[in-house]
């Protein structure tokens, strides 16, 4: 079934602008990795910007000329709405210069959101001054059953109904001008998401902040002969599938079997399952750039702590790790 993510302001006079290259550069400033992995400005058509993607747990994210619309996503899980709160009465200010859209939210914050090559968007909030709002609601429209749940370490499940898993939402953060995180945490109240940033007059504007919303954690996983305790399943993690809340390594897992296409009846030994399990919660902290998390079929199982002693390579490794 197709269906749609959509992500609407409560008002109707915001319009989308180029952002400016002052924003550009602080974005990219505030989180590099992924802003390496920004999709360009699509081509508008009719008002909206397109971007398809293929092999994703999305097809596609549209950004639309004006907030009157929606920002949707068109998936293959679900549909999820949601829209952002904003203060009423504000003026329409054209942004020019930039590569990407904004959107004012008021005098003192605008939006940004960041089509990734993985399928995750960024919703990044630019916080211009202290007299900005600390709180920044995202008021989710799900079907019956479904709901929003808070994960161990910050980050927000979306469920829908049997709790089938639609996306989730990374643990809330927030960078002032000089890189510094400020604090900033999610709640949720119903089928509403909170973030409250805590700055004050004494902090360093502009601030970012961003909810990141994504559905794919696993790029892609194939069979390789590397060493003799091969064959090794080789794991690539998309971006947000690095910065996912780490209670999702089920979820994560799952994702993995259903795109190892060959072999799957390998999948089900225990070894691999918590050499996983080890690259989820050890090497995502430690080493969070590794290309590929590699494992290894004939290595023998051990438990959580053995592995991650070893580097996840019990026993090739020293226990160093």
């Amino acid at each position: 079934m197709i269906s749609s993510l959509f992500l609407g302001v409560s008002e109707t006079d915001s319009v989308a602008n180029s952002a400016s290259s002052k924003d550009g550069q602080l974005l990219e400033d505030a989180t590099p990795n992924s802003y390496k992995q920004v999709r360009p400005l699509a081509a508008k058509i009719d008002g909206k910007y397109s971007y398809k993607f293929s092999q994703r747990g999305v097809d596609e994210i549209v950004l639309p000329d004006n907030l009157d619309d929606s920002i949707s996503f068109s998936t293959n899980r679900n549909e999820i709405k949601f829209r952002v709160s904003r203060h009423k009465n504000i003026s329409n200010q054209s942004l020019k210069t930039g590569e990407f859209l904004t959107y004012k939210i008021d005098d003192h914050s605008s939006l940004i959101p960041l089509v990734l090559e993985d399928g995750s968007l960024q919703i990044n909030t630019i916080i211009r001054s202290n007299l900005a709002s600390h709180t920044y609601e995202y008021d989710f429209q799900l079907q019956p059953g479904s709901k929003l749940e808070m994960l161990a370490n910050g980050g927000v499940k979306v469920l829908g109904p049997k709790a089938l898993y639609l996306g989730s939402i990374a643990p809330a953060w927030a960078k002032d001008a000089n890189g510094i995180a400020v604090q900033t945490n999610f709640s949720i109240s119903g089928l509403t998401l909170v973030q409250t940033v805590a700055f004050d007059q004494d902090s360093e504007f502009p601030i970012v902040a961003d909810p990141w919303f994504g559905f794919d954690m696993i790029d892609q996983a194939y069979w390789s002969q590397l060493w003799q305790y091969s064959p090794t399943l080789r794991v690539f993690p998309t971006l947000f599938g690095r910065i996912a809340d780490s209670s999702l390594q089920e979820e994560a897992w799952s994702e993995t079997i259903s795109k190892t296409l060959a072999y799957r009846s390998r999948m089900t030994s225990k070894s691999l399952k918590v050499q996983f399990d080890c690259h989820w919660i050890a090497v995502r902290l430690y080493s969070p750039n590794k290309p590929s998390w590699n494992l290894d079929y004939l290595l023998p199982y051990v438990d959580i702590g053995t592995e991650i002693r070893y580097g996840c390579n019990y026993p090739a490794n020293s226990p160093e790790f």
